[in-house]
């Protein structure tokens, strides 16, 4: 549908004035009428009548407002009828690109599988080198009965945070985001690898573009340029400047024209769509309850739950989280040589090369050794995972948060594990608070599960092979951790993952609480926390919240994790230990906060008095290039950031401290330096351990 705009002179009083006058017509059958009209050869237009008032009723977008004509009355028909002014003839409303495609996010989604697996055959969990358990029949019910306790707070929907995303964005860059009319969904995902349906339906195969071709041809016979760069550099041209989907269109017309006939660039929006599916995941959207946070389908009218049975057709109560197919992503990499080689070679090197009493990478560990002797890892095409996760602030001002999940594979070379074409993304959840791992993770568990038993790929020279996969480590803070454990917060009763003590309550001077954990001389590391212990914790939590105890915590676990029910997971070591946080952030900032800060200016411990002195040594420390942080002095020392405290305790501790600290904790501090640089080097051997 088209616009055509009348200029008309109108009398009014004493003064003529010029009043636009709207009309639209649909290009097909070159019928004018006036807006929101019947067409007048309505059963000969082909004009989708939903599509238009769903083009009528889109969304505003962008800093500046666009125009249409509401129904007024024709001048022609009516001359005497006195015209209200312009002002009163225009209303703000969204007009739609015309050839836009407003792709649905359903058609390119996926119903999260509601029921959930309960084979007994992959139940059984590595315990430690020489220990096997299975799981018990009544934690297998687990996968099908168990749901957390209720959360009646609201949880904000996806849609509501990306829009006030997008508020701030074009608060922020007003003059780029004129045109901008992407949906929150476009936003995360590039509209151009959206394949829309009734395009592939109606558009026509043209001869030029085979479906086997060369994957990058060049452009056309004797062209320096080949097919893939062109399309690199127009998908940058129309995400920077914000293109319609009938721009685009246009411009590769206007492509093709310039180009000899035998040329091999894409000539439509829907090929270049489906040449980019090629090279891009799409994502899948899982649905949960905005109340209760389980999963439902994408088309459910009520939750599923008997304490909830919210009704999720009112806006609000169905929110969603982004996830992506991780065979979908370990096939892309799988078509890269370089990463094929990395992955069939370099564990083998290592460990040919490493004798047994070294530590240099994870090949070296319990646990992967383990699998490896076992057969599953000394496969060349079989990988193993270490997932990251960690809440992020969206905004300052606001509790919105991001929850995106990584794996990273260990058989590629530690130079090349953190290269971001080398990462696995799972999926992001984005919410004004903390996700419900139970429901976040129970896409993650059924792909891993998948994995496990194996998928087939197919590799750069187009061979075929079976590739399985597991999770051996989950690397995360203390908070992080107990979500995804669902064990309690670090700092509450039996809140320690290696053993179950359950710690004191402890009353300070200032006249707060704090949760300590005494030494024992005794037993200083038990009684011990093991896979069985953990299981039936989570058992017996679980039955506890079934029978409406409020009081479900058993001994500081809260209910089961699914990354219990995988088979190779260590869930009691498979959580290791944070080093940043724990260490550079954790142990050394609260040395510096003891030994310096005002508040403990009266213990036996404290060295207040020296405080000045070391903000000098520090300031007048110059450190080399490969530093990227300059030293600062004490005053600071709330905002030192984890990199800060590392080159404290790892370069220029021990001179600053020099003269400073008494002789005993100069001397232990000292200790505390060597046993991390060991632990730092490259490699560790038995001899550096025991010295």
């Amino acid at each position: 549908m088209e616009y055509l705009i009348i200029l008309q002179n109108l009398k009014r009083g004493k003064q003529n004035s010029c009043i636009p006058q709207f009309y639209c017509y649909i290009p097909s059958c070159s019928a004018r009428k006036t807006k929101m009209a019947n067409c007048p050869q309505e059963q000969k237009c082909p004009a989708d009548k939903d599509q238009v008032q769903a083009t009528a009723n889109r969304q505003k977008r962008g800093p500046y407002r666009k125009w249409i004509a509401t129904d007024v009355p024709s001048v022609q028909e009516n001359p005497t009828e006195e015209v209200q002014s312009a002002e009163e003839l225009l209303l703000p409303r969204k007009v739609q690109r015309l050839g836009s495609s407003d792709s649905s996010i359903d058609e390119h989604t996926s119903e999260p599988d509601s029921s959930t697996s309960s084979d007994p055959g992959y139940i059984p969990i590595l315990l430690e080198a020489s220990e096997e358990v299975t799981v018990s029949p009544q934690l297998e019910e687990l996968l099908t009965t168990y749901s957390p306790p209720q959360n009646d707070d609201d949880n904000q929907t996806l849609d509501d945070l990306l829009d006030e995303l997008m508020t701030k964005l074009k608060e922020e860059n007003s003059d780029e985001l004129i045109d901008d009319d992407y949906s929150p969904f476009e936003i995360m995902t590039d509209h151009l690898g959206t394949l829309n349906i009734q395009e592939e339906d109606t558009c026509e195969v043209l001869p030029t573009q085979p479906e086997n071709q060369d994957e990058d041809p060049p452009l056309y016979d004797g062209s320096p340029r080949f097919l893939g760069s062109m399309i690199l550099l127009l998908s940058c041209f129309i995400i920077r400047f914000h293109l319609p989907d009938e721009g685009v269109g246009y411009l590769l017309s206007l492509i093709s024209l310039l180009l000899p006939s035998n040329h091999k660039m894409i000539r439509s929006l829907y090929h270049l769509r489906r040449y980019l599916r090629k090279f891009t995941t799409t994502p899948n959207t899982q649905y949960y309850c905005s109340f209760c946070y389980s999963h439902v389908a994408k088309d459910a009218k009520v939750c599923p739950l008997a304490y909830c049975s919210r009704d999720l057709t009112i806006p609000g109560n169905l929110a969603y989280f982004i996830q992506l197919p991780l065979a979908q992503q370990l096939q892309t990499m799988f078509r890269r040589p370089e990463f094929c080689t990395a992955v069939r070679t370099h564990r083998f090197k290592h460990i040919e090369q490493v004798t047994p009493d070294t530590i240099a990478d994870v090949y070296d560990g319990k646990m992967y050794r383990k699998l490896f002797q076992q057969g599953f890892l000394s496969e060349k095409n079989n990988l193993s995972f270490q997932m990251n996760t960690d809440g992020v602030p969206v905004f300052k001002s606001s509790k919105i948060s991001m929850w995106p999940v990584y794996l990273q594979i260990n058989e590629l070379p530690i130079s090349q594990r953190k290269l971001k074409e080398n990462f696995l993304f799972y999926g992001i959840w984005v919410s004004a608070k903390k996700p419900l791992m139970w429901s976040y993770l129970k896409p993650l568990f059924h792909e891993l599960k998948e994995l496990e038993e194996g998928v087939v790929l197919e590799d750069f020279s187009g061979e075929k092979f079976t590739c399985q996969a597991t999770l051996l480590t989950v690397t995360c803070d203390l908070p992080a951790r107990c979500i995804v454990s669902n064990s309690m917060q670090f700092n509450g009763k039996y809140s320690c993952w290696f053993c179950l003590q359950p710690g004191e309550t402890y009353t300070m001077e200032s006249g707060g609480h704090c949760h300590i954990f005494p030494f024992f001389s005794e037993d200083p590391r038990g009684p011990p926390r093991t896979v069985r212990s953990i299981h039936e914790d989570a058992l017996t939590a679980a039955q506890s919240i079934k029978n409406g105890e409020k009081n479900y915590i058993t001994r500081g676990i809260k209910g089961p994790s699914w990354l219990m029910f995988l088979t190779h997971f260590n869930i009691r070591y498979g959580f290791v230990i944070d080093y940043m946080h724990g260490l550079c952030g954790g142990v050394m900032k609260t040395l510096l906060t003891l030994w310096f800060n005002k508040d403990h200016r009266h213990q036996h411990y404290s060295h207040y008095v020296h405080r000045t002195c070391v903000s000098d040594r520090l300031t007048k420390i110059k450190p080399v290039v490969s530093i990227t942080r300059l030293p600062r002095t004490l005053d600071d020392l709330v905002h030192w950031k984890a990199s800060e405290y590392k080159n404290f305790l790892l370069y220029w501790g021990i001179p600053v401290l020099t003269g400073v600290l008494s002789p005993d904790y100069l001397i232990h501090f000292c200790l505390l330096v060597k046993a991390v640089h060991c632990l730092c080097k490259d490699y560790s051997t038995s001899r550096f351990r025991s010295s």
